[in-house]
């Protein structure tokens, strides 16, 4: 397992390899990088690079995804809310067929290990709320920015 932090348009991230894959994204790295630069190390750097500097609207990396199948029904769903789109947390949960379980999904949200990969900042509260954000709210109301502006110049 390797782990990188990289400097980009919102700030340093970090993110962790393992067996070729991406294992985890991390807006507020805590860790020590001590990764060497190998392909796929390059490659991930560059495709948040670009996903964060309005070059692209998504993130081709390969990744390898440690979750319960609760938390992985919510962010494939989550994948589905489209680029500059928000979805509630109420309305997510409905859309999995859980009507009550508006507070599950927020606790799955916040255990996304691969934030940007599984779009967890697109999910607000019903009220219109960010709600919260494993990378804080400062992050969480620059990427909807981002994208809400890039949505429009398109």
């Amino acid at each position: 397992m390797s782990y990188y932090i990289i400097q980009t348009p919102i700030g340093p991230i970090g993110f962790e390899i393992e067996d070729n894959h991406v294992t985890a994204i991390d807006f507020n790295p805590s860790k020590k990088a001590d990764g060497t630069q190998t392909e796929l190390s390059l490659k991930v750097e560059n495709e948040l690079k670009n996903y964060l500097s309005s070059k692209s609207l998504i993130l081709d990396i390969p990744i390898k995804l440690n979750v319960t199948p609760f938390q992985k029904k919510v962010l494939e769903s989550m994948k589905m809310i489209p680029y500059g789109q928000t979805m509630s947390y109420q309305a997510l949960a409905e859309s999995i067929g859980i009507p009550k379980g508006s507070r599950a999904v927020g606790n799955a949200c916040g255990a996304n290990p691969l934030p940007l990969y599984y779009p967890c900042h697109r999910v607000i509260k019903s009220d219109g709320g960010l709600g919260g954000f494993s990378g804080g709210l400062s992050i969480k109301k620059q990427l909807l920015l981002l994208e809400s502006k890039n949505l429009y110049s398109r």
